[in-house]
């Protein structure tokens, strides 16, 4: 794999990436997202890069298909399609990272580390550790001397369980990276 061909499957990576966390974040921007995907796709296809196959080819078609169904046959469609843009993106996120190039993989670390460590920042940037406090009462003590020193955010509130998985499914990619 040369260098040149490393960053057409970034490219797939991050454009597929950007189009899940539009569908995630705005359920209502409709398949325009999808265009960010298509056009890392096609960097990708552009670079040269072919599919491999992988052992889950047939289990994610299965799946793929099922959640298009669901999708279909859903009562209330303009919800179950939104969520379905969601899983689409989940698939072609697996194949983006399950098709990147070696040379790739430390970048892919770093990426992910700093991801764990942006999560972790803006869960402490934006949680109110007094109207929410948690279960554990020296966390809630730290979190409230923290809340009374940074600057008052008006940012929508990671819950303490996505951020702590964001930051779980990370963390040995920052290890591996350090």
């Amino acid at each position: 794999m040369t260098r040149t061909t490393a960053w057409p499957a970034l490219a797939a990576l991050l454009g597929t990436a950007a189009a899940g966390l539009i569908w995630f974040a705005l359920p209502a921007a409709g398949w325009w997202p999808g265009l960010l995907a298509a056009a890392g796709w096609g960097a990708w296809a552009l670079g040269g890069l072919r599919p491999a196959r992988t052992r889950l080819d047939g289990w994610v078609l299965v799946f793929l298909a099922t959640a298009a169904a669901a999708s279909w046959l859903a009562y209330d469609s303009a919800v179950a399609l939104p969520k379905f843009r969601v899983l689409l993106a989940a698939v072609l996120l697996f194949y983006a990272i399950a098709w990147q190039p070696a040379a790739n993989l430390w970048r892919l670390a770093g990426i992910a580390a700093g991801l764990g460590v942006a999560a972790a920042f803006y869960f402490l940037l934006s949680y109110d550790w007094v109207a929410e406090p948690l279960n554990i009462d020296v966390l809630n003590r730290i979190g409230a001397a923290w809340q009374g020193l940074r600057p008052a955010l008006a940012l929508p509130v990671l819950h303490p369980n996505v951020a702590a998985s964001l930051m779980g499914i990370t963390l040995p990619y920052a290890a591996a990276a350090a």
